[in-house]
């Protein structure tokens, strides 16, 4: 068990630091105070002292992760957000959860403590469960007793460090498998989930069986756990006793926001061959083209199989070109054209709005897409960039420099935002077969 410092500032970095957390200064917005941010820590008494002569009241930064051998539930609680107080407390009243080193923060929220495990990474707000955001490997926390001009951080249970309970382990994972992140708005076809459900083994990894819980309630709320339980109690590691639990958690953050393409893109990983005709809707406007509607998607369709025969055989090949008048139903044929394949796409549209309703057909047909935003796009539901370091980032366009090795991350140098970056982070989760993105991004070198 740690002892818990009582003073703040120096003599509790001190005291961290000589019980084995590494510790760094930040200042009154939370911001690390040296070049490299979490990277820096260190249990270097001399550094330690250096840093809180230059910074007397910093606040205490400990990094998450394999070096403090620590994560944190970081439950949010500000004006206008969720409550992740309130959500944790729903969730540990479903589930056993052991009491472990917690602290309150300035504005109320609370951070739980919990042995770091190998695997773990830093989940955003509000993407585990509303409210709520996992602080590990590539973060950092403020720790008691550091104080701010609203308030100060302090400890509520003194009581030791536990491993964190199964139920959130499961959870943590079932996020990093997630393969799609976009919702289908029109119902899917019973036998084809029925159908896609036959190919996957239910005694499937604990991260992914949720998975498809979440993804089979996202579809079909209440309905859904008939079909779960049942294709569940296939399997040897059926437990009847826990599925009403599971399925109430599940409800309870509304599926945790994952698709039926998520059930989908397992059972092709198993072999199913998503057969389905689409039906392209019907033509907008009346086409001033010669060529029938029909004759205009056998086009379309002929198009598109010829281009993916060619990139088949030689990857260098450009593409083709070919004039398509809207409401001809082009982008639903060519989803499930697409979703035949295993081909890696990058599929260009002019706005991140038509990308998104791009995502959700792809995802009716099993196809993991994701969008990718440029630096400057803003980060989805705020009016925050992805790249958090423009500056430096336009100097190196500027000066003709590579962004990446000057700007990101390269042998020793990180930029000190790098691990917030909602450019880079884009790229480390799990790849997509198809990639969304805007026409700009085809014709710049990318850097």
């Amino acid at each position: 068990m740690i002892t818990l410092p009582t003073s703040d500032g120096l003599g509790g970095a001190l005291a961290y630091a000589q019980q084995g957390w590494p510790v760094f200064p930040c200042g009154e917005d939370k911001r690390p105070l040296t070049p490299h941010g979490f990277k820096d820590a260190s249990t270097d008494l001399q550094q330690i002292q250096a840093w809180w002569e230059r910074w007397p009241s910093a606040m205490i930064g400990v990094p998450m992760g394999a070096r403090s051998g620590l994560f944190c539930v970081d439950l949010d609680r500000k004006p206008g957000g969720h409550d992740g107080v309130e959500t944790w407390n729903h969730l540990v009243t479903i589930h056993a959860t052991p009491p472990t080193l917690s602290a309150v923060t300035p504005s109320t929220g609370q951070h739980r403590y919990y042995q770091y495990q190998v695997g773990i990474r830093s989940i955003p707000l509000d993407k585990l469960a509303p409210g709520i955001e996992i602080k590990a490997e590539g973060g950092y926390m403020i720790v008691p007793p550091s104080k701010r001009n609203v308030g100060s951080y302090r400890w509520t249970n003194g009581s030791g460090i536990t491993a964190p309970p199964r139920w959130l382990l499961e959870r943590i994972h079932a996020h990093y498998v997630r393969p799609v992140t976009s919702t289908p708005t029109e119902p899917i076809a019973p036998h084809r989930i029925s159908d896609a459900l036959d190919y996957i083994d239910p005694d499937i990894g604990r991260a992914e069986w949720f998975a498809i819980g979440c993804a089979l309630y996202c579809e079909l709320r209440d309905s859904g756990f008939a079909v779960w339980n049942n294709w569940s109690s296939r399997g040897s590691k059926y437990n009847a006793s826990e599925m009403e639990r599971q399925w109430e958690s599940i409800a309870q953050a509304d599926g945790y926001a994952y698709s039926i393409g998520t059930l989908f893109y397992h059972a092709q990983n198993a072999g199913w061959v998503n057969v389905r005709t689409p039906e392209p809707a019907t033509p907008t406007y009346s086409l001033t083209n010669p060529l029938s509607v029909e004759a205009a998607r056998a086009k379309v369709a002929e198009a598109v199989r010829k281009f993916l025969a060619v990139i088949k055989s030689n990857p260098d090949h450009t593409g083709y070109t070919l004039h398509v008048p809207t409401g001809v139903g082009k982008t639903v044929m060519t989803a499930a054209l697409i979703a035949a394949t295993d081909f890696k796409i990058f599929f260009a549209v002019p706005t991140h709005r038509l990308g998104s309703e791009l995502a959700e057909t792809f995802a009716r047909e099993g196809v993991c897409a994701r969008i990718v935003r440029g630096r400057e796009a803003k980060k989805p539901g705020s009016a925050i960039p992805m790249c958090l370091n423009l500056e430096q980032v336009e100097l190196a366009i500027d000066t003709g420099q590579n962004v990446v090795s000057t700007c990101c991350k390269r042998k020793e140098h990180t930029c000190e935002r790098y691990y917030e970056c909602g450019y880079m982070r884009q790229f480390e989760d799990e790849q997509p077969q198809v990639w969304i993105g805007a026409h700009q991004l085809l014709f710049h070198e990318q850097k």
